[in-house]
């Protein structure tokens, strides 16, 4: 059964999160076990999670494949950068649930056309949560967007890419 909570207060089988629950909840991530998220808009299913993150007409969502993969789709900004760390903080709590070894985050970036400090800054979180573990961040399909950003800033070295968009 999946449930649906939107900023604007429509509210289905969770109730109603305010941002500043959105906020905490991302700073510490999310906490699925009881098969809720506590993100700006969620809906929760069986195989695929999806967390979106929204102001005006630009959003941000997520979909956590079979594989564990977090697939990014829309800009990674000041709204949705809580949105991606909840993501990143619930994939690496599963992985250290399930496994004995240390797995990577891989996160596939081939449908983010903007990215900026603040979603710099929550995948540079979780290069340094991966490192602790003795593991990576493996960055797939980096577009020229999030290339140029993490070249610009210095800060490519802390991730694998993976591949790039082509």
């Amino acid at each position: 059964m999946a449930s649906t909570t939107s900023q604007t207060g429509q509210t289905s089988q969770t109730g109603q999160i305010s941002q500043t629950d959105f906020a905490a909840a991302a700073a510490r991530g999310s906490d699925e076990r009881d098969g809720h998220t506590i993100t700006g808009n969620t809906t929760t299913t069986t195989r695929r999670q999806q967390m979106t993150g929204s102001t005006n007409d630009e959003s941000l969502t997520i979909d956590v494949d079979d594989d564990g993969v977090i697939i990014v789709h829309g800009d990674i900004d000041m709204a949705g950068g809580p949105v991606l760390e909840a993501a990143m903080l619930r994939r690496e709590d599963l992985d250290r649930d399930v496994t004995t070894g240390a797995q990577p985050l891989v996160i596939d970036l081939d449908d983010v056309s903007f990215i900026d400090s603040s979603g710099l800054r929550s995948l540079l979180g979780a290069s340094r949560r991966a490192r602790g573990r003795g593991t990576d961040v493996v960055l797939r399909r980096v577009g020229p967007e999030v290339a140029r950003l993490l070249d610009i800033t210095g800060t490519t070295s802390q991730f694998v890419i993976g591949s790039h968009r082509g």
